[in-house]
């Protein structure tokens, strides 16, 4: 990916399709048993996830800032943001847009208080997710943390 990127620097042409990448990862892993860690860099599950507010605010910025390889150069779909407990304002804001959100400032900051409750939750220990990356998803009482009864989306 580096000669890809920094063409500039190398001036080199390799012929490679970097879009197929992710998918030759996975395939190897499938095929070898061996699995790709979360975290690894450019095909890792989480290459392209933004879960601290910094790198979030950073990202919806100017994508660049943090990260150097576009996700659909490598055969990935998009970039994440992920709302976890360092999550700030502008991660929160992104996704209420994305699910088609769109509140004026006094009635966002209500919300983000309300996400201040709950974003600081622990993880539980089986690994799902707390109502912090998962507040976003209204149970059937309507409330938006089934921990929490004081947030909901009413």
């Amino acid at each position: 990916m580096a000669i890809q990127i920094r063409k500039d620097l190398f001036n080199v042409e390799t012929g490679i399709d970097s879009t197929q990448l992710l998918l030759t990862s996975r395939m190897v892993s499938r095929l070898t048993g061996m699995v790709v860690q979360r975290n690894k860099a450019v095909v890792g599950a989480n290459a392209y996830a933004h879960s601290s507010g910094i790198h979030q605010d950073g990202v919806l910025k100017e994508r660049s800032t943090y990260e150097i390889i576009d996700p659909l150069l490598v055969g990935a779909e998009k970039s994440e943001i992920i709302l976890t407990a360092r999550s700030g304002r502008h991660g929160l804001k992104h996704r209420l847009a994305e699910l088609g959100f769109n509140f004026t400032d006094e009635r966002f900051e209500t919300i983000y208080n309300d996400f201040l409750k709950v974003r600081g939750t622990p993880r539980k220990r089986s690994g799902k997710p707390t109502c912090a990356s998962s507040w976003l998803t209204p149970t059937r009482s309507g409330r938006a943390c089934p921990a929490d009864p004081t947030v909901s989306f009413n």
